[in-house]
């Protein structure tokens, strides 16, 4: 009965999509489903393609910033369900999470046979993750994209064992979908190129050939998209500015990050930063060892270290090189099921080779470990529930924005505002009345300023929920122009400058 059929196979997996389906209801059923920055960007974006047949937020502007996959996944729900993005959005944020854990369950068991006990309490730990369940209840690309991250390990779990060009082409197709989902899925295809050509198991001419099929499928339609992003907007990926937060800084936040995923650093930032920086240390030296040894590289834990490994160095590399948005469970997240997987996948067997009075203390270990991971996580669900099931989720669904005084007199008096509308959160002001303002520019970009202030006339709305030091403050502005009028409301303020 065990093994008979999905359920059979998979009947843990099925009870926590249960599970997770009841916890998105709940965090979801105020306001639906969170809406940020991003989320407006991908929203219009599809809402562009099917209207009118081009990729443009709803300023106008092509897409570029961002790949065009997810964009274009909506897209295609839009078209296929005639329901609005925000109506199917919960759907399909919730048939994503049960993918991850399906996929999870298939890396757990992969190798050699899991104990039930040990996928159940895994998967109720990924069930119960706030920073999962946070990801998961918001309009973002990230939920497509750890969903097809794990597909990846399981394609190239398969291809290590077959190594047949089958087994390669599916290996590279979830690479090139998942490259074009998030521009971090480079990563991917540094991670797949490193198992090939470290896999002593495949003759050389063969290896050549599968490395040029991978990394010509996995990097197709990534190109298409590059080089359609360069076509309309002379640019790759959108405007990069250099970083301003500097190596340790971004350690310093992944740091912090850790100590939200897990309780054993007692809120030591710097304990959790050294903890990262030695996790990485030693996933190089287990890569290292299992690339000479070869005994145990066609395995999943192989694979979840390399990808480890090389997902932690890029996502430093790239914050400490170009201007990021600072390092957050959002953007980290990609590691944490590896991270989990790695961490505890040595249990089944040690657990199997333990003799009574060893298994006993075993378990008095893992037990209490386990007690205050969930304690860790009931107490940040709990902090977030209590603003969750008031309010909504945090974003511009949440009731803060939405029954905004700003947001209020914008939908009523929008026309004596004028044509020229600035703020510090334009998207806010798109997504809740629909009318068309700019952003505020950046305060080091010369030419974005002086385009600005060289009208003669504009109005400029600043939330204070929308506060970016990254914008032109109002001080600047102030002492170039005049200004005519002022409202105040309790959310935020609306200035009009003239000459």
């Amino acid at each position: 009965m065990r093994n008979s059929g999905l359920l059979g196979k998979y009947w843990d997996a099925v009870l926590a999509s249960v599970l997770a389906a009841i916890a998105l209801y709940l965090l979801m059923r105020h306001s639906g489903i969170g809406v940020s920055p991003d989320s407006v960007e991908y929203i219009t974006s599809a809402e562009s393609i099917r209207n009118f047949g081009r990729m443009a937020d709803f300023t106008g502007l092509r897409l570029v910033l961002f790949p065009a996959g997810y964009p274009l996944l909506l897209t295609a729900i839009l078209f296929f369900t005639g329901l609005k993005i925000l109506v199917f959005a919960p759907v399909l944020n919730t048939l994503l999470f049960c993918g991850v854990l399906f996929a999870s369950a298939t890396i757990l068991n992969g190798d050699q046979k899991a104990n039930t006990w040990y996928r159940v309490l895994f998967l109720l730990a990924l069930v119960l993750s706030r920073c999962l369940l946070q990801v998961y209840s918001m309009l973002w690309s990230e939920t497509v994209f750890i969903f097809l991250t794990l597909l990846f390990i399981i394609r190239a779990h398969d291809y290590l064992k077959k190594k047949t060009f089958r087994s390669l082409l599916f290996f590279s197709l979830v690479t090139a979908l998942t490259l074009v989902i998030r521009y971090a899925g480079v990563v991917l295809l540094a991670v797949g190129s490193i198992l090939i050509l470290a896999d002593g198991m495949i003759a050389r001419k063969k290896k050549v050939r599968h490395l040029l099929v991978f990394n010509l499928v996995s990097a197709s339609l990534l190109a298409v998209n590059l080089v359609r992003n360069k076509m309309v907007s002379q640019s790759l990926t959108g405007v990069r500015q250099q970083a301003e937060r500097t190596l340790w800084d971004n350690l310093l936040d992944i740091g912090d990050t850790f100590n939200d995923w897990f309780p054993f650093f007692n809120d030591h930032n710097k304990a959790a930063t050294v903890f990262f920086i030695l996790l990485v240390l030693v996933a190089l030296a287990v890569v290292v060892f299992r690339i000479l040894q070869q005994q145990f590289y066609p395995s999943y834990n192989t694979i979840a270290w390399i990808f480890f490994l090389v997902y932690a160095l890029f996502i430093v590399a790239v914050a400490t090189i170009s201007r990021f948005e600072q390092l957050n469970s959002r953007l980290l997240l990609p590691l944490y099921i590896p991270l989990l997987f790695i961490g505890t996948s040595w249990l089944v067997p040690v657990w199997r080779n333990c003799k009574r009075l060893k298994k006993l203390a075993l378990f008095g270990v893992l037990f209490l470990w386990y007690a205050g991971f969930h304690w860790h996580q009931y107490r940040q669900n709990a902090e977030a529930w209590e603003g969750i099931q008031d309010a909504g989720i945090p974003g511009y669904t949440e009731d803060g924005w939405t029954q905004s005084e700003t947001i209020a007199y914008i939908r009523n008096h929008g026309r004596e505002m004028g044509s020229l509308v600035y703020a510090n959160a334009n998207d806010a002001i798109y997504f809740l009345t629909g009318l068309r303002a700019r952003v505020l520019p950046h305060k080091d970009i010369e030419k974005e300023i002086n385009k600005f202030l060289g009208y003669p006339s504009f109005c400029v709305v600043l939330f204070t929920d929308g506060d970016n030091p990254d914008l032109v403050n109002l001080s600047l502005i102030e002492s170039r122009k005049k200004l005519l009028w002022k409202k105040t409301f309790s959310d935020g303020s609306i200035y009009y400058f003239s000459n």
